[in-house]
């Protein structure tokens, strides 16, 4: 069933708040000038696994994937006092089924967020002043809008540009600083009735930004690419259903691997001291009654294990 999971559709999606403990400090807006924003640097591995500060420059958090800050302000002593700090109207009208499912980064003052239709904003953090925003093209398909999830679990920031996966089977770019396209990485035709489109949170991480493929509860074929930071340029693709050849295709019925499922739309872990990344697979499909049959994941010789539930397991 695609709506098994849980959705946040919304209508409160057009604006964002923020709490702050106490009455808000007077602090001057930022003018939305590119100088006014501080540009990412190349994040290494080390500065990613570390625990979020006063920067949140993953949409997970850190790469250990747990949402864990450090920041110590609010307690459970104080919490009771949060008051509005302030509130931004986006500017737009939600989709019926958008959802607002997808984490801020923040670095330097300044919150990058996407909206479920893939809507890029850059926020001044102190005021929630508007500095940019992106607008995405129009889906090519919106003739069957409910094999769409209209969702977006975060952006990615690194080397001076927000990155992002959208619906239109594409991976963007954006200069941190004025919200234009520095590139598009196309991986597959997007919208609804199509094959390709992302909901997972965007990951930067050694130069390289990470995104998986969503869309398994309608039949597409998850996977995972991997793109060079600076260029778009693909360095690799994998797919936990494995192709005729591949180690496991013999456990899946023939054919299917063409639309057997096993979307991804959790952020995924990273380990950089065994160079190891952890991907979460979505169910096959059907889910149920699938009939006898492994359905193992492709795995490589020097890949990690992987570990599969379903019903057929």
């Amino acid at each position: 069933m695609p709506f098994l999971f849980v959705r946040f559709v919304v209508r409160f999606l057009a604006a964002i708040s923020l709490l702050a403990v106490g009455p808000a400090a007077a602090t001057p807006p930022r003018k939305g000038a590119p100088q006014d924003i501080p540009l990412a640097r190349a994040f290494t591995p080390s500065e990613q696994y570390t625990h979020a500060g006063a920067d949140w420059i993953t949409a997970a958090g850190g790469l250990t994937d747990d949402r864990y800050s450090t920041l110590n302000k609010i307690t459970s002593s104080n919490v009771g006092d949060l008051e509005l700090a302030w509130h931004t109207k986006l500017g737009f009208t939600p989709a019926a089924a958008e959802a607002a499912e997808g984490n801020a980064v923040v670095y330097k003052g300044v919150m990058y967020l996407v909206t479920g239709m893939g809507r890029v904003y850059a926020l001044d953090a102190a005021t929630g002043a508007i500095m940019w925003k992106f607008v995405p093209p129009p889906l090519p398909d919106r003739s069957n809008s409910d094999s769409l999830l209209a969702a977006n679990r975060g952006p990615a920031l690194g080397e001076g540009k927000v990155y992002v996966g959208l619906l239109d089977g594409s991976v963007y770019a954006l200069d941190q600083r004025t919200g234009a396209v520095v590139w598009r990485h196309t991986y597959g035709p997007g919208g609804a009735a199509k094959e390709y489109f992302s909901t997972a949170p965007t990951v930067y991480y050694n130069g390289m930004v990470i995104q998986a493929l969503s869309g398994g509860d309608w039949g597409r074929r998850g996977s995972a690419l991997a793109l060079d930071a600076k260029t778009g340029k693909q360095l690799w693709r994998w797919y936990p259903i494995p192709s005729p050849g591949e180690r496991g295709s013999d456990t899946w019925p023939r054919g299917e691997w063409k639309k057997g499922g096993g979307g991804i739309w959790i952020s995924p872990s990273i380990d950089p001291s065994l160079g190891l990344i952890y991907l979460v697979t979505g169910n096959p499909v059907p889910l149920n009654g699938r009939g006898p049959g492994q359905n193992l994941r492709e795995r490589k010789k020097d890949d990690a294990n992987t570990y599969q539930t379903s019903e057929d397991d």
